[in-house]
C-alpha cells in the first residue's frame, strides 16, 4: 500500500508539472518553477485525492479488510457521506483557488490600467509638446507674412508721399482768380491769385516739404473761405472745377494713404503722424467739398 501511495504522488507530481508547464501563459514560472494558483489548486486535488484513496484502500479494525470495502458493504448513507466529505473538501479548495485566481487578474488588471495610464499621460504631453511647436511654427509664420506685409506697405507709403509731393508741385492749374476793390479808389480793382501749389522750397527733403505743405493748405483753405464770405458780385470771378486733373489726383493719392495707415508698421505710423497726412487728407476733403469750386457742367 505504502509503494502504492508513493506513485500515485509521484504521477501527481509529473501531472502538475505537465499541466503547469502548458498553461496557456497563465502560470507564471519563477526560478524554473512553475507557479500560479490553478497550478496550485491541481496539486492541492491530488493530495486530496491522494489522502482519500490512501485512507480508502488501508485495512480498516475487522480482519484487515479495506475500509472502502466496508464502505461499500455498509450504509449506503456511510458511501454519501464519504464522497460528500470529499467534494466538500474539493469545493473549499477551488473556491480558494478561484479567489485567489481573481485577485490575479484584478492585480493585473491594475498592472495594465496603470501602464495605459502612463501611455495616456506621455501621449497628453508628446500631444501639447506638438501643440506648443504647431503655435510656435504659426506665431513664426504669421510674423513673416506680417514683415512681408509692412514691407510691402513701406514702400507703397514711400512711392505715395513722393505722388503726393509731385501733386502739390504741379498744382498750379487748381487757382483762384479774385478781384478785389480798394477802399480808397472804389473804380481801381486789384487781381490776385490763390492757388494751390505749395509755395515752399522744392530742394527740401520730402518730409519738410510735405509738412509745409500742410500748412499751406490750411492757410489757403482759410483764406478762400475768408474771401468767399466776404465777396460782392464781382469779387470772385474765376474759380477751378472740381473735375481738374490735379484735384482728382491729389484726392486719389491722399485717400490712398489713409487708407494704409493700418498696414502700417508702428515706426511708419509714426511717420505717418509726423507728416500731418490726416489733417492735410481732412482739410483738403473740406475744400474740394465746399463751394469756392465752379459748378461742375455735367
Amino acid at each position: 500500500a505504502s509503494r502504492g501511495l508513493v506513485g500515485v504522488f509521484r504521477r501527481a507530481v509529473f501531472a502538475y508539472y505537465v499541466f503547469a508547464g502548458g498553461y496557456g501563459g497563465r502560470v507564471k514560472h519563477s526560478g524554473g518553477h512553475p507557479t500560479g494558483p490553478f497550478a496550485w489548486g491541481l496539486v492541492g486535488t491530488v493530495i486530496i485525492v491522494i489522502l482519500v484513496v490512501g485512507y480508502m484502500i488501508s485495512g480498516g479494525t475487522e480482519d484487515s479488510v479495506s475500509r472502502f470495502a466496508m464502505i461499500m458493504a455498509g450504509d449506503p448513507n456511510e458511501f454519501g457521506d464519504t464522497l460528500a466529505g470529499l467534494a466538500g473538501s474539493l469545493a473549499l479548495l477551488w473556491i480558494i483557488v478561484t479567489a485567489w485566481h481573481q485577485s490575479v487578474e484584478l492585480r493585473e488588471q491594475r498592472r495594465i490600467i496603470e501602464e495605459q495610464k502612463d501611455e495616456i499621460a506621455a501621449q497628453r504631453i508628446a500631444t501639447q509638446q506638438m501643440a506648443t511647436a504647431l503655435g510656435t511654427q504659426a506665431r513664426i509664420y504669421e510674423d513673416e507674412m506680417q514683415a512681408r506685409q509692412e514691407a510691402k506697405a513701406k514702400e507703397e507709403f514711400r512711392e505715395l508721399l513722393a505722388s503726393l509731393r509731385t501733386g502739390f508741385e504741379r498744382a498750379g492749374e487748381i487757382t483762384w482768380r479774385v478781384r478785389s476793390r480798394r477802399a480808397a479808389d472804389p473804380e481801381q480793382v486789384v487781381d490776385k491769385a490763390i492757388t494751390l501749389e505749395a509755395q515752399v522750397d522744392r530742394s527740401k527733403p520730402i518730409e519738410d516739404f510735405l509738412i509745409d505743405a500742410s500748412f499751406d493748405l490750411e492757410a489757403l483753405t482759410n483764406e478762400l473761405f475768408t474771401a468767399h464770405e466776404q465777396h460782392d458780385s464781382d469779387d470772385v470771378y474765376a474759380r477751378p472745377s472740381r473735375e481738374l486733373r490735379q484735384v482728382g489726383y491729389l484726392t486719389s493719392v491722399l485717400d490712398k494713404l489713409v487708407r494704409l495707415y493700418d498696414r502700417l508698421s508702428t515706426s511708419e505710423q509714426e511717420r505717418y503722424q509726423r507728416l500731418r497726412v490726416s489733417p492735410m487728407f481732412f482739410t483738403y476733403q473740406k475744400l474740394i467739398r465746399s463751394q469756392v469750386f465752379a459748378e461742375d457742367v455735367t
